[in-house]
Order: structure tokens, then C-alpha cells, then sequence
């Protein structure tokens, strides 16, 4: 007896589609094509180690691929054991703020003992028509990841973990810098980040990125191996949807800045080094610094004066800037000095409160899981007095004890201090609808700032304590005593300050699902509608405790300058942090694929 079944099958056809099979394929229809062409992926393009296994285990042998619908991203020699991504990639110039970097190099080009800083991006594939994935994988680690590793033991957990390392063959070497104290290129007393370098960067109007596994990498078992893998996918432009997609493994998983109505629906957001979704905009206006307006000084007394004119040399702007790095002088009206300092650096050139608009984006039911800082950053720029003015003066004096450590005097630790760097970034806004979900709790020591900020003050006075000991009593007197084992806590203790204010779930385990950071006013709204708890919103107020505790003793001076130093930077606002009003059942849960499938949007 004959039996029959009968299935039905739904197929969309795609109009000037191209069919993708190949690398080359991959290539022809983005980096090497003028304005794009409609992507169809037919494989996935995976690391060499997913894709191929060598015929006689040597790096030189035979490549003898482990399945048909799988292809390697990249072409690898194996004679000469390397890749040939120079001339594949996409070259870009970076759309984020160039000030520091055109300082920098004005500077640097007549000089022989320093580089100049290049403000060129790379971008794995340039996506400018729609993208379809069929739900295969693009997977860039053999052009995103550090090319050697050695297993090292972690001294926390005493197991041993993959740590990466660059080669002269990287291309991806991690961000460029926003603002840098110091030489950028080695050993930089502070560095902030700028944009990275991206795996797909969608750049256009009115794309659709669909139904697509997009890996940076593989990257082992240490988030501190994405610290130069980039971004995973960088979106800039009008109109752009990303759905039914997974997008992982990288220094930020997604970053959205300048990009009007973008939305990001059905997908899921996992394992970044600093954050999953990276919200902001490249537009900013410059500070109002000829208004005259009133501040206060270090006496309460009100001064009426141009922000140039509070915070020139030894004005009263600078003179209570000193003041408050040393901790001396009344904590409240030190703090209404502050208020009023920042109030000043928050006025735009000729806009006030009214900003135009830098973006919006709409987060429709997507899953958030595992950062090494928040869910998602709403980011706006440093804009503390010294990126504005080297304000206080004071700190330049200090720094100068680095620059006689050792040398000949050519080339010191500090060899310029740029200024006007900093400004006021244009708001985005984002609406979170539907089953959006944050998987993401950490302990306090699961949260790393080091890939945010880089920061070598602590190495240079663990280096060279001694020196530090006897010169700083200039400054603090005879009885301040160094302390000995110094970290990026002891110079910017922001997790620590924020596990402080959270309601942790079981005392331990923070959730925090939007950041918004800079330091400055942060004029940026999130929105969350319909969404099964509606979150509270933390404020750091780091200003107040850094008051408080020159009153109080409880840090040492020290480390209290190290840390009002950042305040100066990156502004005096306070940093605020989203997080879930009620914990829920997603503590401990990790979520799962099937639901992006039986949530599939057409």
C-alpha cells in the first residue's frame, strides 16, 4: 500500500538578490562594491578551526574542509601560515569626534620620539543593501582575534584561562582614542575610547539585516581576550532594521550612534567585553565659554564671569578646582562651586536646554545576556574642565612629577595637554517594547571597567613608589603614606560606588540594564513601554561621596586625588543606571535560540 504526506513550504524571493557561496562572493557584493548589492547567504563563513581541519595537524598542511555548507572568513595561505585582510577589508574614517586625534597629530608630526595616531577604521564587511543570513553564520575571528595565546592562571579563581595577544599581523588593535594623557600610543596615563573597528558595518538608508548568526569571534573563556576583536556590528544611517538575528562576542556587540527610527527586533545580544547595545551620537555642539553667568567659588561667594574667565590660571575657578583635588575648603560649597561649574559646561553654543535630535532606535522583543559592564550604554562625551581647559592647573604640576621619572627629558610622560576637546553631544532616544529581556547579573567582580577606561597611573606609582613618596609630601605633607598594591578601583571605583546604591537580588547580583554614562548632562530618554516590569533608575552620585569622604578620612589622599582627577575629565554629573525594579525569573536563566525562531518576524 501506497502512503502519501504532504508539506507545505513558505519561500521568499528576494529581487536582485546575489546568492552567496564564496568568500569571494562575500566580497564582490560589499567591500569591493561601490553602492552594494542585496546579500543572500547560502553558508556560513566561519573561523579556519570551524571550517577546516588540517590534513596532517601541521599549520602548513592541507585544509580539508569539515562540512559542505561551511566556508572560512578569509583566505589563508598555508604556506606562508597568514591571512590576506589588508587588501579585503573596508577602510573607513571614524564618524566619532576627531579633536583629540587632530591635536595629537599636529603636534606629533614634527616630533621624532612620538607617532601620530591614524583616524582610519577597518570594517570586516560593508553592508549597504539588505542582508539576509538564512540563518547561517559570519563568524570574523580569523581577522578580529589576536593571533597568539597562552594559557595563564587567574589569581582570583586559581584556574587557568586563554590569554590573547597581539602580533604584528593583527589588524584589528583595539579603538582609537577620544582623549589620551599622555603618549597614545605607549603607556598613556588615561586613555577614553572612541569608535572601533567593526565585523559588519551597515552604512546607509532604509536596510534590512536579517535572520543572522554574526560572531566578532571565538573567544575563549576571558572577556579580556575582546579587548581588541572591535565592534561586532556598527549601524550608521536612516531606516535600518536589524531581526531575527543573534549578534555576539566583542568588545561592544552592537553600536548605534547617528542612526534615525533604527530598529532592532527579535534578536539576541550576547557575551561583551563592555556593552551589549552602545547607544549614542557622533554630532555634538561646542561650549558656551564667552556668556557671562554666575558661579561660585571656593567661598560660596558668587562670581560673574565667562566660563574662559573662571577657569583661567589661578582664577577662581581654578583656585577651587585645586582645592577640591586636595580635599581642602567646605564640602557643601565646594559642591555648589561644582554645580555651578557644570552648569556652565552643559550650555551649548547658542541651544541651551533644546539639542537636536542624534538618533532614536526602537528595541522590540530582544534578549539581553552577559556584558562585562551594562546591557546598554546611552553615551554621551567627557566634558569635564580639564578636556575644556586643562582646569585646574594644578593637576599639570602634579603630572609633571611622572615626566621626571628617569629619561633624558625628550621625551616625558606628558608632552602635551590637549584642551577644547571636550563638548556636548546631541540626545538619542530609545523606546524598549514588548518581551525585551535582561539575562544580565554579575557579582561586583564580574563588572571590569579596564575595558572602558585604560589607565597607567597605577602602574606608574606602583613603578616608581618611592619617588612618588617623597614628592607628593610637596603637596599633601610628610605624613601621607602611598599605598602599595594600586588598580583601576583605586583611580575610577565606579562599581563599587554603584553596588552601594542597587538593591541587589540576593545581596550580591546586580542587573543593570541601561547606563547612562559621560560624566556631563546626559540629555538622552529611554523609554520602556509595555514591558513586563518597569525599571528604577540609580543615581552615583560620586561627587558627594568623593566630598564626604575628605571629611570623613575613610580614603586615603592620595587615592582621593587619583580620583577627583576622573571628576575633572569626565565632568561632575552623576552617572545613572536603569535596573529592573523586581527581580524576576530570569536570574540564573540563559536564554535560548527558540525563541528568536518561534518569535520570527517577516
Amino acid at each position: 500500500e501506497n502512503t502519501a504526506t504532504s508539506s507545505t513550504y513558505s519561500f521568499e524571493v528576494v529581487a536582485d538578490g546575489v546568492n552567496v557561496y564564496t568568500y569571494d562572493d562575500l566580497l564582490h557584493c560589499t567591500n569591493r562594491s561601490q553602492n552594494g548589492e542585496i546579500v543572500v547567504l547560502r553558508k556560513s563563513f566561519e573561523s579556519l578551526k570551524n571550517a577546516y581541519v588540517f590534513e596532517d595537524k601541521s599549520p602548513k598542511g592541507a585544509l580539508v574542509k569539515k562540512a559542505n555548507n561551511v566556508e572560512a572568513f578569509g583566505k589563508y595561505d598555508t604556506a606562508e601560515g597568514k591571512y590576506s585582510f589588508a587588501d579585503e577589508v573596508y577602510r573607513f574614517e571614524t564618524t566619532y569626534s576627531q579633536e583629540y586625534i587632530k591635536q595629537w597629530n599636529d603636534f606629533a608630526k614634527d616630533q621624532k620620539h612620538y607617532n601620530t595616531v591614524s583616524n582610519e577604521l577597518l570594517a570586516g564587511i560593508h553592508v549597504q543593501k539588505d542582508f539576509y543570513g538564512n540563518g547561517y553564520t559570519l563568524n570574523l575571528h580569523n581577522l578580529t582575534y589576536p593571533y597568539k595565546s597562552q594559557d595563564k592562571k587567574d589569581e582570583a579563581t586559581g584556574e587557568f584561562v586563554e590569554a590573547a595577544y597581539l602580533t604584528d599581523d593583527n589588524l584589528f588593535r583595539g579603538p582609537l582614542p577620544f582623549y589620551a594623557l599622555g603618549n597614545p600610543n605607549s603607556m598613556p596615563l588615561v586613555k577614553a575610547y572612541g569608535q572601533d573597528n567593526v565585523g559588519m558595518y551597515v552604512n546607509g538608508n532604509n536596510i534590512t539585516v536579517n535572520d543572522v548568526n554574526l560572531k566578532s569571534c571565538d573567544f575563549g573563556n576571558s572577556f579580556s581576550n575582546l579587548d581588541y576583536v572591535g565592534t561586532a556590528m556598527d549601524v550608521h544611517g536612516n531606516n535600518i532594521t536589524v531581526k531575527n538575528s543573534v549578534v555576539q562576542n566583542a568588545k561592544t556587540v552592537m553600536r548605534v550612534y547617528s542612526a534615525h527610527n533604527m530598529t532592532l527586533e527579535n534578536c539576541m545580544l550576547q557575551n561583551a567585553r563592555n556593552f551589549l547595545l552602545s547607544v549614542g551620537s557622533n554630532e555634538w555642539l561646542p561650549i558656551d565659554s564667552n556668556t557671562k553667568r554666575d558661579f561660585v567659588n571656593a567661598s560660596g561667594q558668587t562670581v560673574h564671569a565667562t566660563l574662559n574667565e573662571f577657569l583661567a590660571s589661578n582664577a577662581p575657578g581654578d583656585s577651587a578646582m585645586s582645592g577640591y583635588l586636595l580635599g581642602s575648603g567646605n564640602s557643601k560649597q565646594m559642591l555648589a562651586m561644582l554645580q555651578s561649574l557644570q552648569t556652565a559646561m552643559n550650555d551649548a553654543v547658542g541651544y541651551g536646554e533644546t539639542l537636536p535630535s542624534g538618533g532614536s532606535i526602537n528595541v522590540k522583543d530582544t534578549m539581553f545576556y552577559r556584558s562585562g559592564i551594562s546591557s546598554v550604554s546611552m553615551e554621551s562625551y567627557f566634558n569635564g574642565p580639564f578636556l575644556y581647559a586643562a582646569a585646574p592647573s594644578l593637576l599639570p604640576l602634579i603630572f609633571s612629577l611622572i615626566n621626571n621619572i628617569g629619561g633624558d627629558g625628550t621625551s616625558p610622560a606628558i608632552p602635551m595637554v590637549p584642551k577644547n576637546v571636550s563638548g556636548i553631544s546631541y540626545p538619542v532616544q530609545m523606546t524598549v517594547s514588548g518581551q525585551t529581556k535582561f539575562y544580565d547579573y554579575k557579582t561586583v567582580d564580574d563588572v571590569d571597567l579596564q575595558g572602558l577606561i585604560e589607565e597607567n597611573i597605577s602602574t606608574f606609582i606602583q613603578q616608581n613608589r618611592d619617588f612618588f613618596q617623597k614628592n607628593i609630601a610637596k603637596y599633601l605633607g610628610d605624613d601621607v603614606v602611598l599605598k602599595e598594591n594600586w588598580s583601576i578601583d583605586d583611580i575610577f571605583p565606579l562599581r563599587h560606588m554603584l553596588y552601594d546604591t542597587q538593591n541587589l537580588y540576593n545581596g550580591a547580583y546586580l542587573n543593570t540594564a541601561v547606563a547612562f554614562y559621560g560624566g556631563a548632562m546626559n540629555r538622552s530618554t529611554v523609554v520602556f513601554e509595555d514591558v513586563e516590569t518597569q525599571p528604577i533608575t540609580e543615581n552615583v552620585d560620586w561627587i558627594g561621596r568623593y566630598l564626604r569622604s575628605s571629611e570623613n578620612g575613610s580614603v586615603g589622599k592620595v587615592e582621593a586625588i587619583m580620583q577627583r582627577t576622573v571628576t575633572v575629565v569626565t565632568g561632575f554629573d552623576s552617572f545613572r543606571f536603569v535596573c529592573p525594579q523586581e527581580h524576576n525569573s530570569l536570574f540564573n536563566k540563559t536564554p535560548s535560540v527558540s525563541t528568536l525562531r518561534n518569535n520570527l518576524k517577516g
